[in-house]
């Protein structure tokens, strides 16, 4: 009868540790954070948050351009930045602007980890955009984060 308890006590007390180092060791799903679709348009999107197509050339006159990607596996808390860069004289990139949110502050989605984001960059109502090349690029802060660009020009 002791032979019993004790087999008893120790199944439980092994069932208990297994217990505890199969819960220690689940992990929370791996995500693979990318960007996909990246698009510089002319006009807000207007039904959907994506650019429906790129547009390679603007105006100095035109008012704003538009830029959409496609953030997938990643929290709606994780910081995402667009960043618009024009040539200087010399042919070098230099920054213009960039914008740094969450997806949290764009709004609800149904799907918490890949999310459809846009934004633009204006320019002054009496102002010209300068006559070089641009890019937009964007990059998900996250340690090794990716990183996507698309280039256009203003003529």
């Amino acid at each position: 009868m002791k032979y019993v308890q004790n087999s008893l006590l120790n199944a439980l007390i092994l069932s208990l540790v297994l217990s505890v180092v199969f819960s220690a060791c689940k992990k929370d799903p791996v995500l693979d954070p990318r960007i996909s679709d990246l698009k510089v348009c002319d006009a807000a999107p207007t039904d959907e948050v994506l650019c429906a197509s790129h547009k390679g050339t603007f105006a100095p006159e035109d008012d704003a351009f538009y830029a959409s990607a496609k953030f997938i596996d990643i929290s709606k808390d994780t910081d995402v930045t667009f960043s618009l860069l024009g040539k200087d004289s010399d042919g070098n990139w230099e920054m213009i602007a960039d914008l740094t949110f969450k997806p949290s502050q764009q709004g609800t989605f149904e799907d918490e980890t890949s999310f459809d984001l846009s934004t633009n960059f204006t320019k002054n109502a009496t102002a010209m955009w300068t006559v070089t090349d641009y890019k937009v690029e964007t990059k998900i802060e996250l340690t090794d984060g990716p990183t996507a660009s698309k280039e256009f020009d203003v003529q």
